[in-house]
């Protein structure tokens, strides 16, 4: 430590203090072993460089920074937590998971995803939810270009429902698939055209 370049040691204190704005996010006050004892100091290490300063390199209001790392919190709580449900280990959120934020969070419409499908009151696996439909929803805009594997992904899913769910006869299930039939009656007009 003693031969820390300033830069490191500035790293260092900006980082322990990220770590304890998210304790006291959850109540756990000066209780660093909760760092400890589920590994997450990799996850605030990608928090640093690849949601705060990269947010502050483009310049983000500090208000918008805040809100983005109150959702990384939310993401590596959820790691914490689900560590601690041994029937939910295999969810499996990683430190790689906060760099994959950084990146939702630099595309408008994927950190919207994120954002809009956290609920209001949080349970257990919410953000980690969020995360994946935001990262589904950042692989699909990667491959906009190759329209056949997405209507090809789109029909597997659709085949895959189970209509005899009591999660299919839900009003909002109707609603999107009349969404979805429109989206594709748009496309099925550029061939016209």
């Amino acid at each position: 430590m003693y031969d820390w370049t300033p830069d490191e040691v500035e790293d260092s204190l900006e980082r322990l203090k990220l770590i304890e704005n998210f304790l006291d996010y959850f109540g756990e006050e000066g209780h660093y072993g909760f760092i400890q004892e589920f590994g997450l100091h990799e996850y605030f290490i990608n928090l640093q460089k690849n949601i705060f300063k990269g947010a502050k390199k483009r310049g983000t209001k500090k208000q918008e920074i805040q809100r983005e790392i109150e959702g990384a919190f939310l993401l590596i709580h959820d790691s914490a937590l689900l560590q601690k449900d041994t029937k939910q280990k295999k969810r499996g959120i990683t430190h790689r998971n906060i760099r994959k934020l950084g990146k939702i969070y630099r595309d408008a419409y994927t950190k919207e995803t994120y954002f809009g499908e956290l609920p209001t009151k949080k349970k257990v696996g919410d953000a980690f939810e969020a995360f994946k439909s935001a990262e589904e929803t950042m692989e699909m805009i990667e491959k906009r270009n190759e329209p056949l594997k997405l209507v090809t992904t789109a029909i597997k899913a659709l085949q895959n429902i189970d209509t005899k769910s009591k999660h299919f006869i839900k009003e909002e299930v109707k609603k999107r698939l009349y969404d979805l039939n429109n989206e594709v009656a748009k496309l099925l007009r550029k061939f016209k055209n």
